[in-house]
């Protein structure tokens, strides 16, 4: 069996075999851009003047030469010769800039061949399609041609001219200035006219706005409110239609407009298709676009944002959202927040730029877009946006991020992070770390491009447990280093440290008499010295008591009364691990309860088959009562755990007198709190029995 066999270069070939292939894509790159340019060259000629330039939306438009039968594609601001004819195909759009400033629009579907006379006058032989011609004040005036029908649109005039296929006529509307036809007849008015060899015949009614073919700019939300204008020798039974496309299949809008002559619509962006027609079926045909363009919105440097260098200006990329219908912008940046005396004013056609060479200071920059449409120019400005670029003296160390100063390291982990802020000037960083607080003799040092390390299981095996010190320095791209870092330490130990707090609670409320024989405990898996600390701050800056533990508890703290909060704290050398800090309340006695009767003003009257009734009033706090009476200085009764404010006690067989009864209030221990006891509380009170009264026989017969 033939064994298989791979091809792999020797050592000594592989660095000419990659020389060799860079410079194969060097030539293939440098091959295409000679094709680009000799392609492009074919779209202009060598020994004579253009006329105009081109410009299209859309889609491209198609060119030909005088004298060729080739059709060559245009790009953007490709420019046009004497004889030229350019078509444009469906959905496609281009507008014909000449010299002279007068602007011609070619609409879709339109063939048109331009040219430039003797005298100076532009012309065009409209073959097909709709155009409409803005003439240049400056100008010498426009001609349109279709076999042998003649217009010329003078200077500073306006019209659009439309021509069917087949058909040997002109359809002229004038929109303003005037016009002359081949018999010397002027037109002067704002009117439509249907233009034969022979003849020129005015339509019963024209439509002065929209144009046939006009594009509207808006720049606010909603909405735009377009003038519908026209005029007519009849104004009855007129109707406008609006429609989604150009058959008007599906109509929008049907309005009744007679007896007016204008109406305004608030119509969506996009492509509206518009017919008004009278009752004998005339009828005048138009297409509106409506190009809803917002103001762009910055959004890169944003607002107050700064930049800072030390030796290498920053690139400060500019980006803003795209503004519909702009062709380009007009970006100017200037250190005025009115925007004058700009340091830079450059156009672009792309919605964002870099610049490389801007020196330390406050800078304020807008953006305006450029429309083509409507020749409009700048317009619709941003808001104005501000950055500042900071020069720095010298290099900065770098600042640490974790582990944070002090902490404690698991070394069972799969790796150990030291990382620290990104800086932008940095090329690389270097990271040092020691046993000795100085950094020197290092057992690790490495060089990064990150902003951070990572030491791997091996390097993590290599430490023992204990304190280690750490510190990185950042180089940047010309070699200059910078100062340490602030050195922090790390504990390194296997596992994860373990430290809380057990008894007493967050919250909890201690009676002040039990607080000497309450134990404070806790957890800990730390190895060395711990101690409780107690404060009457939670920041611990008060501490009244503090004490070194090795049981993991603490008793004997004497505290009076008030709010203290205590935590465990374990140093070794730099390091110190300390638990969260938990609240507690020192308490005093409960207050002593109030006795309503009886009383010494209120006598304890029991009749012979009653028992005796003691009352208090009920305290919040407290859960059970304790009762003693007595008999000067013997006690009758000591009655404990009674859940009411009240208590019944068969004095019955007691003789009337003076007698003693005390009262107390307990609390019982719960999660929150310990156990309390209230003052006591005593009066004397006065026992009186009431007796039966007995009647007594006289010596009266049958009287008592």
């Amino acid at each position: 069996m033939k064994k298989k066999t791979k091809f792999r270069l020797k050592n000594d070939l592989a660095v000419p075999f990659w020389i060799a292939i860079l410079i194969c894509l060097l030539c293939a790159a440098f091959s295409f851009f000679l094709f680009y340019q000799s392609f492009f060259k074919a779209l202009s000629k060598l020994n004579e003047e253009p006329i105009a330039t081109i410009t299209f939306k859309y889609k491209t438009a198609q060119r030909k030469f005088l004298d060729r039968v080739v059709w060559d594609r245009l790009r953007q601001n490709s420019p046009v010769y004497d004889g030229d004819t350019i078509h444009t195909a469906e959905l496609s759009e281009a507008t014909v800039w000449f010299v002279d400033g007068t602007v011609l629009d070619l609409d879709e579907s339109t063939m048109a061949q331009v040219f430039l006379h003797t005298d100076g006058t532009l012309a065009a032989n409209l073959e097909k399609g709709s155009a409409s011609v803005d003439s240049s004040a400056g100008g010498k005036g426009f001609a349109f041609t279709s076999e042998n029908v003649s217009i010329v649109v003078k200077n500073g005039s306006r019209a659009s001219v439309q021509k069917n296929e087949g058909e040997n006529k002109l359809s002229l509307v004038l929109q303003e200035g005037s016009a002359e036809l081949s018999d010397g007849k002027i037109l002067s008015e704002n009117a439509a006219f249907l233009i034969s060899e022979n003849e020129s015949e005015k339509q019963s009614f024209s439509v002065v706005s929209p144009l046939l073919n006009e594009k509207i700019l808006y720049f606010e939300e909603g909405d735009c409110p377009v003038d519908f204008e026209w005029k007519a020798e009849n104004q009855n039974e007129l109707t406008l239609l609006l429609a989604s496309d150009k058959d008007f299949k599906i109509v929008n809008q049907t309005l009744n407009v007679s007896g007016s002559l204008k109406s305004t619509l608030n119509l969506p962006k996009g492509t509206h298709y518009w017919k008004l027609y009278d009752k004998n079926q005339n009828e005048v045909t138009g297409k509106l676009q409506i190009v809803q363009s917002l103001k762009p919105e910055l959004l890169t440097p944003v607002k107050n944002y700064y930049y800072q260098y030390r030796t290498v200006l920053p690139s400060v990329r500019f980006i803003w959202t795209e503004s519909q219908g702009a062709t380009a912008y007009n970006f100017v940046l200037s250190k005025s927040p009115d925007m004058k005396n700009p340091v830079i004013e450059q156009r672009s056609s792309m919605t964002s730029l870099i610049l490389s060479t801007l020196q330390e200071g406050t800078y304020y920059f807008q953006v305006t877009p450029f429309y083509v449409a409507n020749r409009l120019g700048l317009a619709n400005p941003s808001e104005i946006g501000t950055f500042k670029i900071v020069k720095q003296g010298r290099l900065l160390p770098p600042m640490l991020s974790t582990p944070s100063d002090g902490e404690f390291v698991d070394k069972t982990k799969e790796k150990i992070t030291l990382s620290w802020k990104m800086d932008t000037e940095a090329s690389f960083y270097k990271v040092s770390v020691s046993k000795k607080n100085d950094l020197t003799s290092p057992i690790f040092l490495k060089e990064t491009k990150e902003n951070f390390v990572n030491l791997n299981q091996n390097e993590i095996q290599n430490l023992s447990d204990g304190e280690y010190f750490w510190s990185v320095t950042l180089v940047d791209s010309e070699g200059n280093e910078s100062p340490k870092s602030k050195i922090r330490s790390f504990y390194a130990m296997n596992g994860k440290i373990e430290q809380r707090t057990v008894f007493p609670p967050d919250g909890y409320k201690l009676w002040r008499v039990l607080c000497a024989d309450t134990r404070f405990t806790w957890k800990s898996n730390i190895n060395f010295a711990e101690k409780i600390q107690i404060a009457r701050d939670k920041n611990f800056s008060n501490i009244v008591l503090e004490s070194e533990s090795i049981s993991k508890s603490f008793v004997g703290a004497n505290l009076t009364e008030g709010t203290y909060y205590w935590r465990v704290s374990a140093s070794s050398g730099n390091f110190t691990k300390s638990t969260e800090p938990k609240e507690f309340f020192i308490l005093d006695e409960l207050p002593a309860p109030t006795i309503f009767e009886p009383t010494l003003s209120k006598r304890a009257v029991i009749k012979s088959d009653e028992k005796c009734d003691f009352s208090w009033k009920k305290q919040e706090e407290s859960d059970y009562y304790r009762v003693k009476i007595f008999k000067g200085e013997t006690l009758l009764l000591d009655e404990n755990f009674i859940s009411e404010n009240h208590f019944a006690f068969d004095m019955r067989d007691f003789e009337e007198g003076v007698y003693r009864w005390e009262l107390q209030a307990f609390s019982y221990e719960t999660a929150e709190s310990s156990r309390r006891s209230s003052r006591l509380s005593s009066t004397d009170f006065f026992l009186r029995k009431i007796r039966p009264v007995t009647l007594k026989k006289t010596g009266s017969q049958n009287s008592y």
